[in-house]
C-alpha cells in the first residue's frame, strides 16, 4: 500500500537523525586522537646510560722514582657525561689519581727487587653513580741500582804494621752476592796502599790460603810505614786514600784517613827470640798486664810496640817474656 505523506516524513527525519549522530561520533573520535580538550603530550622519560669503558694509557713504571707518573686514565660515556675516576684493589694505597693522571704516591718509589708488579682496579663513574671498572697490572721496569758504599774511616796505625787495617764491602741490589763490584784506590796517597782479598792471607812458603773468598776487600800499606820517614803527600804521617767501588756503570766513593803512630822498636836479642811477648812494663812489676799493650816478636826477633809513657815518668822499661831461640 503506498506510504502516506506522514509515513514518508517520519522516514526522512530518522535518516537525518542517524546521519547527524554518525558525524558527531566521528568528530569525537577525531578530538580524542588529537589529545582532546587541547592538553599537552607527555614527554618520554630520559634513561641514563652507564659509562662504557675506562682505560690507562701506559702500564709500566721505572723503579727508584718517587711519585712517578704511570699514565693517563680516560673513559667513554654514551651520554657524554663528565666522568670521575677512582682506584681500588690490593695495591691501591700505593697510587693516586690527580687530573686523570695515575701516579705513585709522592713518597713512594717502586723497587723491582722488592715488588715487580702492582694490581689495581680502575673505575669511571658518571654524575648519577653509574660506573664501569677494569683490572690493571702495573709492571715495574728494572734499572741499574748504584752500589751502596758507606765508608768514612779515621784510624791510627802503628808504624811498621803491614797487616790489613780495615775491611769493607759494598752492597748492590742487582748483585746480591756482592762479587761483581770492582774496587779501586784513588787520591794523593793511593799509590802507598793495596787491596787484598778477604779473608786476608799473607803469601808465604807453606801457607795454605782459604779457598773461599768473601765479598769485599781489605786494605793495607804496600810497604811498612815508617814514622820517622813519612811518605804521605803532606809528610805529616796522615795518609788519605779514597776507595772507589763500581758496578761497571755507576760508582760510589768512600774515604779513609790513616794516622801512623810512633813505635818503640827493637829486637829480643837473648838468642834472638821469635814469638816472644813484648810489652812496656808501665808499673815495673816484671809482668805484661792486660792494661799494658803487648806484641809478639817476629820470626827475626824484631818487634814494634806502641809508645806509652811510664807511670812514674821515668825511662821506659821494655819487657820480653818467653820466645823461641832462632839461632840454635
Amino acid at each position: 500500500m503506498p506510504a502516506t505523506m506522514k509515513q514518508r516524513s517520519s522516514r526522512v527525519a530518522s535518516r537525518g537523525f542517524y546521519r547527524n549522530l554518525t558525524l558527531l561520533s566521528g568528530l569525537m573520535l577525531l578530538l580524542a586522537g588529537c589529545g582532546g580538550g587541547g592538553g599537552a603530550a607527555k614527554p618520554e622519560p630520559v634513561v641514563n646510560r652507564a659509562p662504557s669503558d675506562v682505560t690507562l694509557s701506559n702500564s709500566t713504571v721505572e723503579e727508584n722514582q718517587p711519585g712517578a707518573v704511570i699514565g693517563t686514565v680516560s673513559g667513554a660515556d654514551p651520554d657524554g657525561d663528565n666522568l670521575t675516576f677512582s682506584i681500588a684493589g690490593s695495591d691501591a694505597a700505593s697510587f693516586v689519581i690527580s687530573d686523570a693522571a695515575l701516579a705513585l704516591a709522592a713518597d713512594l718509589a717502586a723497587n723491582f727487587e722488592v715488588k715487580s708488579k702492582y694490581n689495581l682496579t680502575l673505575s669511571a663513574a658518571d654524575p648519577s653513580g653509574a660506573s664501569v671498572s677494569t683490572e690493571v697490572e702495573v709492571t715495574v721496569v728494572d734499572v741499574n741500582d748504584p752500589p751502596v758504599f758507606d765508608l768514612d774511616l779515621t784510624l791510627d796505625v802503628l808504624e811498621n804494621d803491614i797487616e790489613p787495617f780495615a775491611t769493607f764491602r759494598a752492597f748492590d741490589e742487582d748483585d746480591a752476592d756482592g762479587f761483581q763490584a770492582a774496587y779501586d784506590l784513588s787520591g794523593s796517597d793511593a799509590a802507598l796502599f793495596e787491596l787484598a782479598n778477604r779473608p786476608y792471607c799473607r803469601p808465604a812458603p807453606g801457607t795454605v790460603c782459604p779457598a773461599v773468598i768473601e765479598p769485599g776487600k781489605a786494605i793495607k800499606f804496600l810497604t811498612p810505614p815508617d814514622f820517622e820517614t813519612p811518605l804521605d803527600f803532606t809528610q805529616d804521617n796522615i795518609y788519605d786514600v779514597d776507595v772507589v767501588v763500581s758496578d761497571g756503570a755507576l760508582s760510589q766513593t768512600g774515604t779513609i784517613s790513616v794516622t801512623v803512630k810512633n813505635a818503640v822498636e827493637g829486637r829480643v836479642v837473648d838468642a834472638p827470640l821469635s814469638d816472644s811477648e813484648v810489652c812496656i812494663d808501665l808499673n815495673a812489676d816484671s809482668q805484661c798486664q792486660d792494661s799494658e799493650s803487648s806484641v809478639k816478636s817476629d820470626a827475626g826477633g824484631f818487634y814494634s810496640l806502641e809508645d806509652t809513657a811510664n807511670e812514674g815518668g821515668g825511662a821506659r822499661r821494655v819487657l820480653s817474656i818467653g820466645g823461641t831461640d832462632i839461632v840454635t
